[in-house]
């Protein structure tokens, strides 16, 4: 578990505490990223923005939670945008199509993938998270 001390050192720019955080949370993030995309080459790619989102929003954390947590929270969040928006690597999905995959699954990604109350979450939301998205892109 990242201690705050740890934490602390990292926003201040230690480079040894930024490499301890990785280790000790990229088996996880990297997985919840691979269980969205499917793609292993995509997955790394996103994976790598994934990581620079954490460690830029590492002031951000409060510590109300885990770090995992709330490091999980952002992978999720950080992989379902890349997977709308288009990238040099790939083109735009539809919110739609992106909230297919996470409630059908696609044959790579399955609803088993994810955290039971969090895919509940999602079902409750996500025509609430279409509002927003449509909103943002106009």
């Amino acid at each position: 578990m990242a201690t705050h001390d740890t934490i602390a050192l990292a926003i201040a720019g230690d480079e040894r505490a930024l490499r301890s955080i990785w280790a000790q949370h990229a088996p996880h993030i990297d997985a919840v990223v691979r269980r969205l995309v499917g793609d292993p080459d995509l997955s790394a790619d996103i994976a790598q923005e994934v990581w620079i989102q954490i460690f830029r929003a590492l002031p951000s954390y409060r510590g109300d939670s885990q770090f995992g947590t709330w490091a999980h929270r952002i992978a999720v969040n950080r992989t379902l945008n890349a997977l709308r928006s288009a990238r040099p690597y790939k083109p735009a999905f539809t919110h739609e199509h992106t909230c297919d995959i996470i409630l059908n699954g696609d044959g790579r990604t399955f609803p088993r993938h994810f955290e039971p109350r969090l895919l509940d979450v999602f079902q409750d939301v996500h025509l609430k998270l279409r509002t927003i998205y449509v909103q943002l892109c106009d």
